[in-house]
């Protein structure tokens, strides 16, 4: 089964690294974020799961995956194969 997500693609997109990324936005209200609001970037829908969210103009891409309730910010990014989630209240990558 599907996993619902609760991000689209707003349609914005840039190059990183050769790649093309696209900007988030939230589609229903989770966590402390609101139907609407706008997030960060990342590459594929697979690049984010769970409760997890990249703000500002952070970047998700590769194989990197971002899970449980991990927030990616600032201008941080995530590439590669690296796995980043939250464990003890900090995020871990």
């Amino acid at each position: 089964m599907e996993e619902e997500r609760y991000y689209e693609f707003t349609g914005e997109t840039k190059k990183f690294y050769n790649r093309v990324v696209h900007r988030i936005r939230c589609t229903k209200d989770f966590r402390d974020y609101k139907a609407g609001d706008v997030g960060g970037w990342v590459e594929d829908y697979k690049n984010l799961s769970e409760q997890a969210w990249v703000e500002d103009e952070a970047v998700v891409c590769e194989y990197a995956t971002v899970k449980g309730s991990a927030i990616i910010k600032d201008r941080r990014p995530c590439k590669g194969d690296r796995i980043c989630l939250r464990r003890h209240g900090r995020t871990c990558l």
